[in-house]
Order: structure tokens, then C-alpha cells, then sequence
């Protein structure tokens, strides 16, 4: 199958892993909760508890506001980085087979077995392949002849995972 990658199939994958995927959603939670939890303990000795729940609450928005304010950096050099690295943006041929997933962008040829393969994710516009925390192989719908052709190749990788051997 030939694809070609862009810098918005880049952004959209870095956008989906930021902010759409439950681990961000988990921390931004948990950094929420424990710095409401820091201020609470700090304001033990406070008598008003009103005043406590105004400082829970302010707690926890400064918590997400740092987790997101954190995640821009990481999210930025993640777009540079794919943006000037070789291979990332173009034409690419992926090759589907018993034993894995072969990408070939013209710099290099990248063989991935399906035990590799961590988990295959669907959107509306895209099929992403997460291989590890930092890596992905992008498939466009605008790639395939059809919605069709689209839904048969997602299926066709979740049956060769499926039934790789360990």
C-alpha cells in the first residue's frame, strides 16, 4: 500500500496522542489531585472550610494548567523532529505479511514484527500503528480509493496481529 505522509497526518498523530489518548487524560487528573491535596495539607490549620474548598479547587486547576503547559514543549519538539527527519514526511510503501509490517520510505526500510506492534488505533481520517511510546507508522484515508478499502486494510492489520505467533 503507498501512502503519503504529511505534516498534517504529523500533527494530527501528535494531536490524537496529547490530548485524545487516556494516559493524558490520567496524569492531567492525578497532577490535578495532587496538588489540591499539597494545598490542602499546607492549609490544615486554616479554621474556614470554605476557604479550604476555594483552594482544592484552584489547586486542581493549577495542576492541569502545569500538566498542560509541560505537554506544549514535548508536543513542539515532537512536530520540529518529525518535520526535519528524514523519512517522516513523503512517500512511503507499507507491505503487510504474515510476519509483520515492512515501511519503506526511499531512506530506509523499516521491518516490524507483529509482537512489536503495541496497538492499532482507527480516527475518523487516519490508521495509526503505535509501535512504541515515541514511534507510529501514519496511514491516511486520503491514501485509499475508498472508505471501503480503508476499513478492509484496518481489519486486515487487526487480523494479522491477532493471529501473529509469539
Amino acid at each position: 500500500m503507498k501512502s503519503k505522509t504529511r505534516f498534517q497526518d504529523i500533527l494530527a498523530l501528535n494531536v490524537w496522542v496529547n490530548i485524545v489518548s487516556k494516559v493524558n487524560w490520567t496524569a492531567l487528573i492525578l497532577s490535578g489531585l495532587l496538588v489540591s491535596l499539597g494545598i490542602a495539607l499546607l492549609s490544615l490549620r486554616r479554621e474556614s472550610l470554605f476557604m479550604d474548598a476555594w483552594l482544592l479547587i484552584a489547586g486542581f486547576g493549577i495542576g492541569c494548567t502545569l500538566v498542560v503547559l509541560l505537554s506544549i514543549p514535548i508536543f513542539m519538539l515532537a512536530l520540529i523532529y518529525n518535520y526535519f527527519h528524514k523519512g517522516s514526511l513523503g512517500n512511503k510503501e507499507f507491505l503487510l505479511s504474515d510476519i509483520g509490517i515492512t515501511e519503506n520510505d526511499g531512506y530506509r526500510e523499516t521491518k516490524v514484527s507483529w509482537k512489536k506492534v503495541r496497538k492499532i488505533y482507527i480516527t475518523h481520517n487516519h490508521i495509526f500503528i503505535r509501535i512504541s511510546i515515541l514511534k507510529y507508522m501514519i496511514l491516511a484515508r486520503r491514501d485509499f480509493e475508498s472508505d471501503y478499502k480503508f476499513a478492509q486494510y484496518y481489519s486486515e492489520l487487526l487480523r494479522l496481529k491477532e493471529n501473529c505467533i509469539y
